[in-house]
Order: structure tokens, then sequence, then C-alpha cells
């Protein structure tokens, strides 16, 4: 791991990382992006366990990807990161004083009904870090091939609900749900038995000052 230099930062831009596809060879990758230096700007990245390859749905875990990125160096910022389908966790962080302005990922689409009593979710920061933020968070799940019931989206620090703003938690189809969208803020998405729909959408908007939780939530059904 490198410090880094606030005056000089890494920066890491356009970046594309796939796990699996486009052909039928079973490939596989512990984690996608590995962030160990310190003062690095992250600058629309993708990264995608593919869930359909040439030869058809991506099924059982096959081409495994465990973290989509893991982040432990100081004072990272990412701008516009996109994480989809690792097996665990989408995003690690644990290095200190990360921000991150827009992120946009998917949950795996077939993972088994265990995955749930795990506690993954789309963007975690350690229970050890003491400065985070996170604009614009967003967690989509479309669950499937089984019933998986998550209990939240994205998991921080108890002191850290107020540094989020505008996180949002989405249910794009499928038999699964989430009960939360940030710790135990935020309301469940799931498909409605009755009437199927597009998707449905639930926000925890951002709180009047930086010491409190936040303060509103509202679901949306679009």
């Amino acid at each position: 791991a490198h410090a880094g230099n606030a005056q000089n930062p890494s920066v890491v831009s356009d970046l594309f990382a796939r796990v699996g596809g486009p052909d039928a060879g079973e490939v596989s990758a512990d984690t996608m992006l590995a962030v160990r230096s310190g003062h690095v700007i992250l600058d629309n990245l993708w990264l995608w366990r593919a869930d359909h390859t040439a030869t058809g749905l991506v099924k059982a875990g096959h081409n495994p990807c465990q973290v989509g990125a893991a982040i432990t160096g100081d004072d990272v910022t990412a701008y516009a990161l996109m994480v989809e389908h690792a097996l665990t966790d989408q995003v690690q962080w644990s290095g200190e004083r990360g921000r991150t302005y827009m992120f946009q990922s998917e949950m795996p689409y077939d993972v088994g009904a265990d995955f749930g009593a795990q506690g993954y979710v789309g963007y975690r920061v350690a229970e050890t870090v003491a400065e985070h933020q996170g604009f614009g968070i967003g967690v989509y799940h479309y669950f499937r091939d089984f019933p998986v019931k998550v209990h939240t989206l994205i998991r921080v620090p108890k002191h850290l609900e107020g540094s989020f703003v505008s996180s949002v938690g989405v249910c794009l189809n499928g038999i699964g749900a989430a009960e939360h969208v940030l710790n135990e803020l935020g309301r469940s998405t799931k498909m409605p038995d009755a009437h199927p729909i597009g998707a449905v959408v639930a926000y925890v908007c951002n709180s009047s000052s930086a010491d409190a939780a936040p303060n509103t939530e509202t679901m949306i059904v679009v």
C-alpha cells in the first residue's frame, strides 16, 4: 500500500472489468478491483460479473467473483462507480475518508435462498471507519432463481448514517426482497404479490444536519 499524495492523486478512469463471457469458458476472480493506495480518484468504473454469456444465462454461481471492489486505501474518491453481481458484497470499503458520488449496483441474480442469511450488501463501509460520505448510493436487486430476502442493501456504521445523501433501493423484478435500504432505514422493496409491476423504489433522503440520521423516506412504485 502507498499513502499517496493529496496534491497529485492517482486517477483510474473509464475502467470496465468483466468476469464471465462472452464465450462459454469458466472463469473466476476473487475481487475485480482492489484499491490499496491512498489519494486515488476513481472515475467511471463498471465492474461486472456477467449474468449471461454466449451460451445463455449464468446460473448457480458459475463464473464466480466474490467481491466487486475492495477499497482499503485512505482518501479514495469515486465518481460514477458501478458494480454488479458479485457473489458476496459488491463493495467493501475500509479506508478512511472515502467519498462516493453516484453508485449503482445490482445484487447477483443467481444466488440461493441462503444468500440473505449471510448479510451481504451492495455497499459496505467497515465498522472501524470514522469518516465516509455517500451521495446517490443505489442498490438494485433481481433475485431471479430463488426467493432471497436480504435485511438491508447498504451497511454503514451507525454514526455515518447522516453522511449518506439520497440512498435508494430498487426491486427490479424477481421473487426476492430487501427489508431496508440503509441499515434499518427505508422501506421494503419487493414485487407486489397481486399485481407485479415494473419496479419498486424506496428512498432514504438526506438529513437536515450532518450529525443527524436521515429523517425522510419515501416509497415510489413505477
